[in-house]
C-alpha cells in the first residue's frame, strides 16, 4: 500500500478530501526545521509494514516520508497498529549507561541533545524523544540543578511525558513541578502540591505537629521531606524543618547523596544557629555527631569551614559498667534443706564393697542362719 497516493476523488468530496489535507499540513507548519526525522517500521492496521521516516507528530498524525529529504506527508494515526523506532537503542545507549554509572552531567547532554532533535516524535506514545527529556530532567535534579527544569518542563518533549511514558515517569514529572516552584521560591505552589501527597489532618490527626504522608516509595518520600523542610524553615518553623530534613537524608542509604549533602547542610545550619547549642550539651552533642556524619559520610572527608570544630565524635560520658553476677555451675552451692512434712531421704551411701549397707547386713545375716540349724542338729 502506497500511503503516499493521492485519492482520485470528485466534486465536493474531492475538495473536501484536499482542504483536509491542507489543514493537516498547516497543522504540522510549526515544526522545526532542525528537528531530525526518525527512522521507523510502522505495522498498518490492514496488514501491512511501511519502514520511513517519521518527521513530526500530534494528537491524530504523523507526517510521514520515505526518505529523511522528502517532504512528509500526514497520515492518520488511527491506521497505524504500531510504530517501531529503529534508532532507538543506538540514540539512547550512551545516555543510558551515563546515568546508570552516576554521571549526571554527561547523561543530561546526552539527553537534551537527543530530545531536542527527535522532537517530531514527541506526541506518540513510548516515545524516546519524551523519555530522554524525562532523563534528562532527571539527570539535572539529581545534581541539584533545579532552576533548570522549569524551562524544559515547557518543551514539546517535556509537555508529553505524563501521556506518553509509563505511570513512574508521570508521577516523577510531578515532583518536577515541585521542584521547578521550589527553585523559583513560589511557596505558595509547593504547599498546594505537597496536599497531595499528605494524609488530610482530620480528626485525631489534629494533634500531629505536621501531616504525615501518604504510603509511597521512597525516592519520593526523599523529595518531598526535603522541600517540605525547606518549606518550614522559610515559615520559621524550624524544628519540623529539621524533622523533615533527618528524614530526608537518612532515608536516602547513599542513593542520592547530592540531596543527602544539601539536607545535612540545612539541618547542620539551623543546629548551629541555635543558641541552645552552647548552654545544652545533648544540642552540642548532636551538632557533633551530625557534623562528624557529614564529614565522614557524604562529606568525602570534607566541610564547610563553619562546621568544622563540630566534626568530631560526641565525648558522651558512660555509665560504671556493673558486673553480672557469675552463674553457679551445675551441681555447686548448698542443698535445699528439707522441707517440714518431708520424708528423710534414703540413704545412698554405699558400703566398702560397693553396695548399700541394707543389703550387705541382710547377706551376713543369710549366711548365719545355715550355721545356726547345723549346731542345733549337734545339740540333739
Amino acid at each position: 500500500m502506497n500511503l503516499m497516493k493521492t485519492h482520485n476523488t470528485k466534486g465536493w468530496l474531492g475538495g473536501a478530501t484536499k482542504l483536509m489535507s491542507v489543514l493537516a499540513v498547516w497543522m504540522f507548519a510549526g515544526s522545526s526545521a532542525d528537528a531530525a526525522a526518525a527512522k521507523v517500521t510502522m505495522l498498518m492496521t490492514d496488514g501491512s509494514r511501511q519502514t520511513g521516516f517519521i518527521q513530526d507528530s500530534n494528537g491524530k498524525q504523523i507526517l510521514f516520508a520515505y526518505t529523511p529529504q522528502q517532504k512528509g506527508s500526514p497520515i492518520n494515526r488511527s491506521t497505524i497498529k504500531t510504530i517501531t523506532f529503529q534508532e532507538e537503542a543506538n540514540l539512547m545507549g550512551r545516555g543510558r549507561n551515563a546515568f546508570k554509572l552516576g554521571a549526571y552531567e554527561p547523561a543530561a547532554q546526552i539527553f537534551g541533545k537527543v530530545a531536542t532533535d527527535y522532537s517530531g516524535v514527541a506526541a506518540l506514545d513510548r516515545n524516546f524523544a519524551s523519555e530522554a527529556r524525562f532523563f534528562q530532567m532527571e539527570s539535572l535534579r539529581r545534581l541539584g540543578k533545579y532552576d533548570e527544569l522549569g524551562a524544559l518542563l515547557e518543551t514539546k518533549s517535556g509537555k508529553s511525558i505524563a501521556k506518553t511514558q509509563d505511570k513512574l515517569l508521570g508521577d516523577q514529572v510531578q515532583l518536577m513541578k515541585m521542584w521547578a516552584a521550589f527553585s523559583g521560591s513560589k511557596w505558595d505552589v509547593v504547599k498546594a502540591g505537597l496536599k497531595f501527597y499528605e494524609v488530610p489532618q482530620v480528626g485525631d490527626a489534629k494533634m500531629l505537629p505536621a501531616p504525615v504522608f501518604k504510603k509511597m516509595s521512597r525516592s519520593t518520600m526523599i523529595q518531598l521531606s526535603y522541600i517540605r523542610g525547606k518549606m518550614y524553615e522559610q515559615e520559621k518553623k524550624v524544628e519540623l524543618a529539621l524533622e523533615d530534613y533527618y528524614r530526608a537524608f537518612t532515608i536516602t542509604y547513599g542513593n542520592q547523596p547530592t540531596l543527602a549533602n544539601e539536607a545535612m547542610l540545612s539541618a547542620m545550619a539551623i543546629e548551629a544557629a541555635d543558641p541552645k547549642v552552647k548552654e545544652l550539651q545533648s544540642k552540642q552533642w548532636q551538632l557533633e555527631g551530625l557534623a562528624y556524619y557529614y564529614k565522614n559520610g557524604v562529606g568525602a572527608g570534607e566541610i564547610p569551614a563553619e562546621y568544622t570544630q563540630y566534626a568530631v565524635l560526641p565525648d558522651i560520658p558512660v555509665g560504671p559498667v556493673v558486673p553480672k553476677p557469675e552463674e553457679k555451675k551445675e551441681g555447686e552451692g548448698d542443698a535445699k534443706a528439707p522441707e517440714a512434712g518431708d520424708k528423710k531421704a534414703p540413704d545412698t551411701k554405699k558400703a566398702p564393697d560397693g553396695k548399700k549397707p541394707e543389703a550387705a547386713e541382710d547377706k551376713k545375716k543369710a549366711e548365719a542362719k545355715p550355721e545356726k540349724k547345723v549346731e542345733e542338729k549337734k545339740a540333739k
